[in-house]
């Protein structure tokens, strides 16, 4: 395979046959139940569960020999250059990771400005349009993306050190439904809500505002609450007829720190042809 290979984080939460379509190369994020390590599964039902019981689920960037072997298939494979592609640098230390096997020559390392499906849909569509050089799957996957967030208990980023302490104090005292957004690589709280219904409508508002259907892929994800899943992509196919809408799980170590009943919306122009295998894979 001539050209250039991605690399990513098992962050972006891309589905493994996906990902081996593409060609893409996963590194996975660790994830410990009580300081048992787990596989970063997407969808997790041990991690779920953990999260419901209260025990302790705690997440930690790839380690250097992972990201390492990743490379290794990646270059193995023919390709004339590789991309490692980390979730952003303000929510996690995988970008320090990559950083450090980047050679300029090579190996390159770039971080999004996301993290979750919105990071996936990014990588997805780069490798589809199978840029000849770095530089130019650099820039492919640097495009912007929308990301909203609504999550029963902020107490899951507050003690990852995802958010602010303000937001959380406010939303405690209010008893309001947070909806939050990826903004600059940060989480930050976008607005309130007075019940969860009213706060999933806002969240698809705002990441589906200013965007057309045409060429647009969105992932609706939902953690152990598939009512919630199915209301939410309902809301974004009248939102935004045309545009793929795919359920995809999360990454456990993404579901870590957003908790059970936590709903995400990520919106990505991916052009037509990703919008095609998406739609397919989902028929």
């Amino acid at each position: 395979m001539a050209g250039v290979a991605f690399v990513t984080d098992s962050g972006a939460s891309l589905p493994a046959p996906l990902a081996a379509r593409l060609g893409i190369e996963i590194v996975p994020l660790q994830v410990m139940i009580d300081g048992e390590p787990v596989a970063d599964v997407p969808g997790s039902p041990d991690v779920v569960a953990a999260l419901r019981e209260g025990r302790g689920v705690t997440t930690s960037q790839p380690t250097v020999a992972d990201a390492r072997a990743a490379v290794d298939r990646a270059l193995a494979s023919g390709a004339d250059e590789v991309v490692l592609v980390a979730m952003s640098r303000e929510l996690s230390g995988t970008a320090g990771v990559f950083d450090s096997l980047a050679d300029g020559e090579r190996i390159h390392a770039v971080a999004c400005e996301t993290i979750g499906p919105a990071q996936g849909l990014l990588v997805a569509a780069a490798a589809l349009a199978r840029p000849s050089a770095a530089a130019e799957a650099t820039a492919l996957v640097s495009a912007g993306t929308a990301s909203a967030l609504v999550v029963d208990d902020l107490g899951h980023l507050r003690r990852g050190g995802r958010l602010g302490a303000l937001t959380h104090a406010a939303a405690s005292l209010t008893g309001v439904k947070p909806v939050l957004e990826v903004r600059d690589g940060r989480i930050v709280q976008a607005g309130v809500k007075r019940s969860r219904r009213a706060a999933w409508a806002d969240a698809v508002a705002r990441a589906c505002d200013g965007r057309s259907g045409e060429g647009v892929a969105i992932v609706v994800t939902a953690i152990d609450d598939p009512a919630a899943q199915d209301e939410a992509s309902g809301l974004v196919a009248r939102a935004l007829p045309g545009a793929a809408v795919v359920h995809w799980p999360l990454s456990a170590a993404v579901a870590a720190h957003l908790g059970p009943g936590a709903l995400g919306v990520s919106v990505a122009q991916v052009g037509p042809e990703l919008v095609a295998a998406l739609a397919a894979s989902s028929a």
